[in-house]
Order: C-alpha cells, then sequence, then structure tokens
C-alpha cells in the first residue's frame, strides 16, 4: 500500500518504523504536519508527475494535520487515486500516560482519514516493559551489530527510566568501542561503564541509596539535586518502589519481572511494619510539597531541606 499510518510511544520507536518503510534507493522528505496545509498537500500528492518519479512523503504528527470540510474531502479524492510511484508514509508519537487521552489521539480524525487508504501499525505497545527490553536486543543487533543479553536489555530499559531512545542513546556510546564490523556482545562490565556517565544511572544509583538507607545517600542526594531538582520524580519512583514492595509482601505479581527481581534487595530492610512506615512517610512528603509545609528562602531550598528529613527519617526507620 502507498499510504502507512504508524503510531508509537516512543521516538526512536517510530524513526526505525518509518525507515524500514522507505523504499530503496528513494529519498523521503520530512513535513511537520503542524506546519502542513490542504494546498501543501495537493502539491506533494495531487500533482502528476510526468516522468513518473518514484517519491516518498513523510508527514510526521499527523493528528495535527487541520482541513477545513472541503479541503478534507479534496485530500480525500487525491488519496483514493494516489499513483503507485508516491510512498505516503504518516507517523503519530503518542506519549500520553493515560489510556483515555493514548486511544483519543490514536484514533484522531486525521490519522483515520489517511490510514483508510493504506496500512495502520499501531506500535504503542512495544514501549510497554514488558516488550521494550526485547526490542532493543533486535534494534541492536540490527543497528550497531551488538549482541545484547536479555538482562543487559532489562537494566539498560530500566536505568534509562523506561526510556527507549535514551538507551538507543546509551547503546550508541557502546558501539563506539566495537573493535570491528563483526556481532559482538559486551561483559556487563563494559556495559556498567558506559551506563555510570549517563544521568540516569546518577538518578537510580542516587535514588537505591537513598531507599537502602547508604551511608553515602545524603551526598548523593545532594549532588543530584544540585544539578537535576526533579523533586516529584524522585517522590513518585521512590513511591513506585515502595508499594511494589508492598505487594511483593502480599503475594501480588510486581510488573515487569525484571523489576521484582530488583526490589529483592530492599525486602529485608523492610521487614515488619518499616515498610509502612516508610510509604507513611513518602506520602507525608508528597503532601507536604503540593500544599507548600515546607520552608526555605526559596522553592529550591525548601524542596532540597525536605528530601533531605525524608533521608534522615527513612534512616532512622531502617535503624529501628
Amino acid at each position: 500500500m502507498p499510504v502507512t499510518v504508524i503510531a508509537a510511544a516512543d521516538q526512536l520507536v517510530l524513526d526505525d518504523a518509518i525507515a524500514s518503510r522507505i523504499p530503496e534507493d528513494v529519498p523521503c522528505r520530512t513535513f511537520h504536519c503542524t506546519d502542513l496545509d490542504a494546498e501543501a498537500v495537493f502539491s506533494h500528492l495531487g500533482t502528476p508527475d510526468l516522468f513518473a518519479e518514484n517519491l516518498c512523503f513523510h508527514y510526521s504528527g499527523i493528528g495535527s494535520l487541520k482541513l477545513r470540510k472541503a479541503e478534507a474531502e479534496g485530500v480525500e479524492r487525491v488519496l483514493k487515486s494516489l499513483p503507485g510511484n508516491i510512498t505516503l508514509l504518516c507517523s503519530e508519537l503518542i506519549e500520553e500516560e493515560f489510556a483515555s487521552k493514548r486511544k483519543q489521539k490514536l484514533n484522531s480524525a486525521e490519522a483515520r482519514r489517511f490510514s483508510r487508504h493504506g496500512d495502520f501499525i499501531d506500535l504503542l505497545a512495544v514501549s510497554e516493559p514488558r516488550n521494550a527490553p526485547g526490542w532493543l536486543q533486535d534494534w541492536a543487533k540490527r543497528r550497531h551489530g551488538i549482541d545484547l543479553g536479555q538482562g543487559q536489555a532489562e537494566k539498560l530499559y530500566h536505568t534509562c527510566g523506561g526510556s527507549i531512545t535514551l538507551a538507543g542513546g546509551e547503546l550508541g556510546k557502546l558501539a563506539l568501542l566495537k573493535p570491528g564490523e563483526d556481532e559482538i556482545r559486551f561483559t556487563d562490565k563494559t556495559l556498567d561503564a558506559v551506563l555510570s556517565s549517563s544521568p540516569e544511572t546518577r538518578f537510580y544509583d542516587m535514588l537505591d541509596g537513598l531507599l537502602a538507607g547508604a551511608p553515602h545517600a545524603l551526598r548523593q542526594l545532594r549532588e543530584w539535586y544540585s544539578t537535576d531538582q526533579g523533586t516529584f520524580r524522585l517522590v513518585a519512583e521512590a513511591s513506585r518502589r515502595l508499594l511494589s514492595l508492598m505487594a511483593l509482601r502480599e503475594g501480588r505479581p510486581v510488573q515487569p519481572p525484571y523489576f521484582a527481581r530488583q526490589l529483592k534487595p530492599l525486602e529485608r530492610r523492610y521487614a515488619g511494619d518499616r515498610l509502612d512506615r516508610a510509604i507513611c512517610a513518602c506520602a507525608a512528603l508528597e503532601h507536604g510539597l503540593k500544599s507548600g509545609a515546607y520552608c526555605g528562602e526559596n522553592t529550591e531550598k525548601a524542596e532540597l531541606a525536605a528530601l533531605e528529613l525524608f533521608q534522615a527519617e527513612l534512616s532512622s526507620i531502617q535503624r529501628c
């Protein structure tokens, strides 16, 4: 089919899918739909090519293409008679957290208008935690010739905060260490060395140390806050881990499986009522931050003071 609409929740997944569908030896021109109008679409798709040259167009963010009724009808006629020498790829990046909003964007009028004249490919599930590591393994082999182990893919995905695009960037760094063109599997030590320079790695190291009551937790917290200040992300990730520990204690499943394995070292530290107290402390921290209960010379200092108190409380809970 000359028309293909592709939706994904991650830019790297989307870019890879688009690239794989560009005809060989045919240059592809990309247009962002926020900058497109009906006249441009007619120019691209509705003007006969006397020489029947193969053409490829990529319309990025198809849901942002706004057409009046008469224009939409004209585009419909063009799409119905689109010649075989034109390949039209339409993409939509859908990063919404809530399923209702994802569905709304997935079923936008323009996405449906173009997809009913060709193929519709829904890649949203690729970015789900149960699927993303496997996709990274396949992409690493195809793109860089790196044979990534399952455990390595899971660690990479987790370290990059669940972002396939960030993980792809780290794999690009790893590929620079390849001694030749042959496929290679790097050791865990080499992967860790590459990841150690990543801001995401420093974030999760700091978070793990905070929850584990590590001696250097306060220092890491201050160093991280001096460059990031993503306070509510820290609180959300801490809450996620503590609530997942509660689920494990109650025999409920925690997904993805590798995340459950990563939580195992914390189970002993939060035995008995320690976990309940830690969850309450995390909830109190979030409420205090949102209600402005913490004082300081400015917002940044107030937030840091709140996080330092939280760190001290977690350490106290684990000593009991």
